[in-house]
């Protein structure tokens, strides 16, 4: 049975944080299952990304002309223009969308494997089946679930203040400006509280996704600052790594700032030169590498967030009043 626990187990941030190292296999097996996550996440850009990278200097180019006009006041492009540009990505970007779920699934899965179960696949741990698709189902369950909150926020919102413009402006003003903070702190309490779904699930061998809410009552300020720490800060590093990379591979250390769209000139232009760059074999080998050293940082970064949904299952279960007794 799944209930609340209140703590009893003191909650220990490092070992919180460093999650992904306290299976029985330790760093042997974190390195390991890195580099297989690593090598899998890299296979999924080197086949993918070229399937719509190609096209995807036409979208900037829109995106572009969208922003120009709107912070000058004139009339908004065609907007065919960019349903077109969208179309010619949208099949490969979700070919790639896909591969990183798959590998992502399976990588976290092979963690929970080892860290419930002390259970590794011979030879190397990336498996896919019923467990992996089990994980896959309870993350895109969690993100739904977000996703239908913030519809729905967005919605009550929207009514509430117009049916307040009517009676009072300023009192309309006030609940919008509350009520966007309190659909953002939704966006922070949801995914804490749900987070640990795939490795409950994978602890218990069956799905559960609402009752990972009960594991993470009472704990949620100190899972909170594990998840940010590990979260933000995995991020922050994954971004400086892929911003290395992106310029090394281009030639153009603020090669991203400048295809952001808010720049003054055409981020089309950049993007092509960049395209056309990468088709001498240097530019081939340096893009090769760069999309390699971010599948290394993401896969470490994923692991980094997974360890705290580990550690969260496993301090609920801890404080279990029966093996206590």
């Amino acid at each position: 049975m799944i209930e609340p626990r209140k703590p009893v187990a003191a909650f220990d941030f490092n070992v919180a944080a460093g999650g992904a190292f306290q299976t029985l296999g330790g760093k042997d097996f974190v390195i390991r299952l890195w580099f297989w996550m690593s090598a899998g996440l890299s296979i999924v850009f080197i086949v993918t990304l070229p399937l719509f990278i190609g096209s995807y200097g036409e979208v900037l180019e829109q995106s572009w002309l969208s922003n120009r006009a709107l912070f000058s006041g004139n009339e908004q492009p065609n907007p065919d223009a960019m349903l077109s540009a969208f179309g010619k990505i949208i099949p490969g970007m979700l070919l790639f969308t896909l591969g990183l779920w798959v590998v992502t699934a399976a990588g976290e899965t092979a963690l929970y494997r080892r860290y419930f179960h002390d259970q590794e696949a011979p030879r190397q741990p990336l498996r896919f089946g019923r467990q992996e698709l089990r994980t896959m189902l309870c993350q895109l369950s969690v993100w739904l679930l977000v996703f239908l909150v913030y519809i729905l926020g967005v919605f009550a919102i929207t009514l509430v203040i117009v049916l307040f413009s009517a009676l009072s402006p300023i009192l309309a003003g006030i609940f919008g400006f509350v009520a966007i903070f309190a659909l953002i702190a939704m966006f922070v309490f949801i995914p804490v509280r749900l987070a640990p779904a795939a490795a409950l699930s994978m602890q218990r061998d069956k799905t559960h996704v609402l009752a990972a809410n009960k594991v993470t009552k009472y704990r949620f300020w100190n899972l909170f600052v594990a998840y940010l720490v590990t979260y933000l800060g995995g991020y922050i590093g994954y971004y400086i790594i892929y911003m290395i990379s992106v310029g090394i591979a281009t030639g153009d250390m603020g090669f991203l700032m400048a295809v952001s769209g808010l720049g003054e000139d055409n981020p089309r232009v950049l993007f092509d030169a960049a395209a056309e760059r990468m088709k001498s074999p240097l530019g081939m080998l340096l893009g090769v590498l760069a999309m390699i050293v971010n599948a290394a940082a993401l896969a470490g970064w994923i692991l980094l967030v997974a360890g705290v949904n580990c550690y969260a299952v496993r301090w609920w279960t801890k404080d279990d009043p029966v093996p206590n007794f």
